[in-house]
């Protein structure tokens, strides 16, 4: 991924970019904006959207081993684990 996004979801602002991710848990409202790209190198994202059902068996499968969580979110962002990332330049 490339480039760096400002999303607005509700009342909160997002920045996120190659190194920092968005994870938005149910359908909202929002307003995104790209802040910056380039022709050289132009945004780029990757959405994936995770079957419910999938997610809910895999959770179950986990039992105990899963861990605890505060209270849920519709959104969060955060960095990305560095043994996650290829970096071309």
């Amino acid at each position: 991924m490339q480039g760096r996004k400002r999303a607005l979801l509700n009342d909160e602002v997002f920045h996120y970019d190659a190194l920092n991710y968005l994870v938005v848990s149910v359908t909202l409202p929002g307003m995104g904006q790209v802040l910056d790209a380039t022709p050289e190198h132009p945004y780029l994202s990757l959405r994936l959207n995770l079957d419910p059902e999938e997610i809910a068996r895999l959770v179950l499968e986990l039992g105990d081993r899963a861990p605890s969580r505060p209270a849920p979110i519709a959104a969060y962002s955060s960095r990305v684990w560095t043994s996650l990332c290829w970096t071309p330049y």
